[in-house]
Formats: C-alpha cells, structure tokens, sequence
C-alpha cells in the first residue's frame, strides 16, 4: 500500500477517523472498474484499442504553409457538448491575451455569433453570396478590442446544400474562402465546425494546426471517441490526425458518478500528452448564453473561466512549440 499523502492523513485526523484505510487507485484500475459499471463505455474501449492496432503511416506530404496564423480547430461528432461555447470563449480569452484572433462559424446552425452578442438573423456571414472586400473590412472593423467572428450566414437548406456539393468538388474551397475573409495579421483561427460529418468538416481537419476534440462526460460523447478517430485518420494528411489531437472533456461534473467513471475511462484510453484537460460545469455558462455574451465577460471570476484561460495558455505555448519547431507559417490564409 503506498504511503498516505498528508493532506489525506490530515483530512482523516480533522473527522477524528484515522483508522480508515487508504489506498491510492491506478489510473488503470479506475477506469477498467468504470468499464465493469457501464457497458457502453466497455463496449467503445474496445473499439479504440481495436482500431488503434492499425498501424498509422508516417506523414509522407507537406501541407502547404503560406500564411501566417495558428488554425485551431473545434470538433465534436455528439451534439450538445458545448462546443460552440468553447470556441467562442478560446477566441475570447486568446484576444484579451492581446492576439488577433478570427473565429469562424462552420456550423449551419449559426450559433458561434450568439455568444458574441450577434442577433440570429444577422445578414453577414462567412458563406454569403457576393459580398465586396469593403463589407467584409467594416464587418471585422467592430471588434477591433476583441476577437473578430464570422457568423456562418442566413442560408437556406438548398443554399447549404448547394454550397456543400461545390465544397466537396474543390478540395480548397473552405481554404479559399476563408482566405477572403481572415486578415493577413492574425494570428490565431478557431474553427467552429459542424456535428457531423461534412465536406466542411474534412476541408477544417485538413487545414487545422490543432484539432480540439470537445467531449461530453457522458456514455454518448464518450462513444463518439472512435468515430471522432476514424475521421482523424482518414482525413488529416499523412496520417497525422491523432497526433495533432487533443481531448477536452467539458461540462464535467465531479458530483456525478458517471461523470467521474467517463472521465476515468477517458484517461485510460487517451494517452496523457493528448488530453488537453476538463471543462467543469458552471451555471454561468448557461445565463451567459441566454444573455448573448461571453462567459469569459460574464463570469471573470468563476471556475469555469479559470480553466478557459489555462486552455487558452496552453494553446499559446502550443502554437510557440510549433513554430519554433517549423520557423515556416503555419497556415495558408489570409491573403487579404
């Protein structure tokens, strides 16, 4: 049995019960034993262990690199997950941390401008048609103090459709077309991308420097993990899509036993270096949204936003090791 901490050994002398055993838990053990509770999440462990004895090839071509920004982009295969709030809010933090950033709206749902305090009916949008260069500069003009957002647009089902099947004959159509839309300075790109898989999708997977995979402390989030691989795999060049992945669970809640046991398994199956961290739960996330603003304005001083600044750190020290590693630009946009 390994030593007691002595924060744990002070903990049971303050109740008065130092007899009580305590044995620290590997994190094995864990989560085979959330496994053994839950089925499903027995069930998707095996999928990822099966899939992951395919052997990855090594990245044979070199993405093009002309411009000059980090592209992060935002996935999750399950609805709900807080996805949009999470790239909404990276943005946010990055830009009060001084950099110019651009977030991008992928997702016809149109929801990332929400958070922004957008109205939903707004008439710009990323994929609206026939918009001059003048348009596109007042439009990023009003957020000069913050993150400048592309709402995705007011499109109709058959524009949406019409635009995806041109997508899915122009390999660099979403590259192009961000390319007329993000200025030359920025430095970071978040991407919104939708729950599904879509031609937009595959063209962001392709483009990201980093793909952050958001997850649900849930039996439905968690059995979207080999799904979210197989795209990883299939559609970032030269088999690189695991190893530009990272794993955020957010909305976790330690007070809920599923939750602790999703967040056990997840730790058993995702290798350390590629689990970014938990997001918890925070009612400010919720009444931020209903008021149409940033949970980092909304709530400074919550937990919630303590954790969004870290993710922020990290994906700005992220970015410095890239960089620094490859002194090539990191993205081909912006050549506004």
């Amino acid at each position: 049995m390994p030593t007691m901490n002595d924060d744990v050994r002070k903990l049971f002398e303050s109740i008065g019960s130092p007899e009580l055993e305590y044995r620290e838990v590997a994190a094995g053990e864990r989560w085979q034993a959330a496994a053994q509770r839950w089925p499903i999440l027995a069930q998707t462990n095996r999928l990822i262990q099966e899939r992951r004895q395919v052997q990855i090839p090594r990245e044979t071509t070199q993405r093009s690199r002309t411009g000059r920004c980090t592209t992060i982009a935002v996935v999750s295969l399950a609805g709900g997950t807080g996805r949009s709030t999470i790239a909404a809010n990276l943005a946010a933090t990055l830009g009060q941390n001084g950099r110019a950033v651009v977030a991008a709206d992928l997702d016809p749902q149109n929801a990332l401008g929400l958070h922004f305090g957008l109205e939903g009916g707004e008439s710009f949008g990323l994929f609206s048609a026939n918009l001059a260069p003048q348009e596109v500069a007042l439009w990023l003009a009003r957020f000069r103090s913050a993150a400048a957002v592309l709402p995705f647009g007011p499109l109709t089902g058959a524009q949406i459709a019409g635009l995806e099947a041109a997508s899915a004959r122009e390999p660099q159509w979403l590259q192009k077309r961000l390319a007329a839309f993000v200025p030359n300075e920025t430095e970071f790109l978040v991407l919104d991308t939708p729950a599904r898989a879509s031609p937009w999708l595959k063209q962001a997977l392709t483009l990201a420097d980093t793909v952050l995979v958001v997850l649900g402390p849930d039996a439905a989030g968690y059995a979207t993990l080999p799904a979210t691989e197989a795209l990883l795999d299939e559609w970032v060049p030269g088999g690189q899509g695991r190893r530009r992945a990272r794993y955020l669970v957010n909305k976790f809640d330690a007070r809920r036993a599923l939750d602790r046991d999703v967040l056990s398994s997840l730790r058993g199956v995702i290798p350390e270096r590629t689990f970014a961290r938990a997001i918890h739960a925070d009612e400010v996330v919720s009444e931020s949204l209903a008021r149409r603003r940033l949970v980092v304005r909304e709530g400074p001083e919550s937990q919630v936003v303590a954790e969004l600044s870290a993710l922020a750190e990290w994906v700005e020290v992220t970015a410095a090791e890239m960089r620094k590693a490859s002194p090539l630009p990191l993205v081909s946009v912006g050549s506004r």
